[in-house]
């Protein structure tokens, strides 16, 4: 399945809080069979592919990406028994006092020409822009990206506008970073933020991440990533462990590839 030919395609992330001591890459292990077998039935719910992973900074907690050709099939899933049985499936796995949240991306795009995608790195930056405008959307994002892709350690960049508005009382705990106190400050009573694009960085390790933070050129050009934005949340590290679908060879086919 070529995702490049998906542009509508759009990515649920459910947040999941399950103990780092139940392994779910092992699908021999009682807790890896659970997961393996509940998203054996994901796959099925109109699931064009899936990745998961867990937080490095709080290996807690669990993103779940499933990809899905609109957003009415991500609602329709959510209303449906499917969802509800999936629940069901993990419970022995998930915290019962944290309950999960759901979001959903617009097509995000890779912006390398990196045989796989920042979902396949040893490790993923993570973090999401709020208040974004269109100085970020036309001007400092797309050239972040160039210029991004050619520092040593990167090994892609991805990212797309949040579909609904950020809830600051509601945190993954990716890192519990956040930038300065304007982007705390919600946009009415509601209390949420709009307009927000969340981001995905492909590392090759967290200390390349956070070396390159302290380099010259990322002094010279880190001014780039304030500007149309009021500022980010939850930025972290994720580390992918699994995958369904032909993400990887999807990426490999363009380096502009819808995620």
């Amino acid at each position: 399945m070529d995702i490049t030919a998906l542009p509508s395609a759009v990515t649920q992330i459910i947040y999941l809080t399950i103990a780092s001591g139940k392994d779910l890459k092992d699908s021999s292990s009682a807790s890896g069979r659970i997961w393996s077998q509940s998203l054996d039935e994901l796959e099925k719910s109109n699931c064009q592919k899936l990745f998961w992973g867990r937080s490095v900074e709080h290996p807690d907690k669990v993103q779940l990406h499933l990809v899905r050709p609109s957003l009415s099939h991500h609602q329709a899933y959510l209303e449906s028994g499917v969802h509800r049985d999936f629940l069901e499936r993990i419970s022995s796995l998930i915290d019962p006092s944290v309950t999960p949240v759901v979001r959903h991306v617009a097509p995000m795009v890779n912006y390398t020409s990196s045989p796989t995608t920042p979902f396949h790195a040893p490790v993923t930056g993570t973090a999401i822009y709020v208040r974004t405008g269109s100085a970020w959307h036309e001007g400092a994002w797309p050239c972040w990206t160039h210029i991004v892709r050619h520092v040593e350690g990167c090994t892609g960049i991805a990212g797309g506008k949040l579909l609904e508005p950020f809830d600051p009382n509601v945190s993954v705990n990716l890192a519990g970073a956040s930038a300065p106190p304007k982007a705390d400050s919600a946009d009415s009573a509601s209390g949420l933020i709009a307009d927000c694009f969340l981001v995905y960085v492909g590392w090759e390790t967290i200390k390349a991440h956070s070396d390159y933070h302290h380099t010259k050129h990322f002094r010279d050009h880190g001014v780039i990533l304030s500007i149309g934005n009021e500022g980010w949340k939850e930025y972290g590290h994720v580390k992918f462990e699994g995958w369904r679908g032909d993400e990887e060879t999807a990426a490999a086919a363009s380096g502009n590839s819808k995620l």
